[in-house]
């Protein structure tokens, strides 16, 4: 068992210190090539960040907690149904959040605890961020899902590879945007969505191959219902939101 939790739990932790340090990344490259109200633009919209982040954390454990059981028991059809159906929820709701973001920004600002009456400075900052930001949400989104799942199916040296090319590609960009393209707070915004992506295509042919135990396949979503991925992911929503 010890084996089995070192081999499963440090590429996790390292995958999830990843997805943080890509934001930090664009924080202290924008703190120190673009100016204060570029950083403090990108810095108030962590409260944007963290409401799709629980959503994905709320998916990925639920799903892969599912997964587990139904591996467990033999169940290949249905684990493969859940993981299925998790991804495609996955996908939906980061498109939801993508509308969201484009029809009522505002509110979001407000979320965020940000006037456009009283920091009429900033919002143009966080607007721009966002913008770029949220191209790459539905690929965060699935990235999640699909991580655990991806240690559980002797996948974990590439998912850790991923997490590296994804901290490259983000550092690498962000130099870019500030010395070349000259991209502002968008392109920060925009250079941790391509990461995301990145990360996700190096993913994604993983389960194309059918010789893996978990494959993508929209015939699969048939044999399963979502019922069990959200009840096993309640209790991480519900403490996730406690916390936020």
């Amino acid at each position: 068992i010890d084996e089995m939790l070192l081999a499963t739990a440090l590429p996790l932790i390292f995958t999830e210190l990843t997805s943080i340090v890509a934001v930090f990344i664009d924080g202290i490259t924008a703190s120190r090539f673009l100016g204060t109200e570029v950083y403090s633009g990108i810095s108030l919209l962590k409260p944007y960040t963290s409401m799709y982040m629980i959503l994905a954390g709320f998916l990925s454990t639920g799903c892969s907690i599912t997964c587990s059981r139904l591996v467990g028991t033999g169940q290949k059809e249905d684990a493969n149904g859940a993981f299925n159906i998790t991804s495609l929820l996955a996908l939906l709701s980061g498109i939801v959040v993508i509308l969201l973001s484009i029809f009522f920004p505002s509110v979001i600002f407000r979320i965020c605890g940000v006037s456009s009456s009283k920091y009429p400075n900033l919002i143009p900052y966080m607007r721009d961020y966002m913008h770029g930001l949220m191209i790459g949400i539905p690929a965060t989104m699935l990235v999640h899902v699909m991580g655990p799942l991806f240690v559980m199916d002797n996948g974990k040296r590439l998912f850790t590879v991923s997490s590296l090319c994804l901290c490259a590609v983000d550092i690498t960009g962000d130099l870019l945007n500030v010395f070349v393209f000259r991209g502002g707070a968008f392109g920060m915004g925009l250079t941790t969505s391509i990461s995301h992506l990145v990360q996700l295509l190096i993913l994604f042919r993983h389960f194309l191959r059918p010789e893996h135990y978990f494959r993508l396949s929209p015939k699969l979503m048939r044999s399963f219902h979502p019922y069990q991925v959200f009840r096993n992911g309640t209790p991480s929503l519900i403490k996730e939101i406690c916390t936020t």
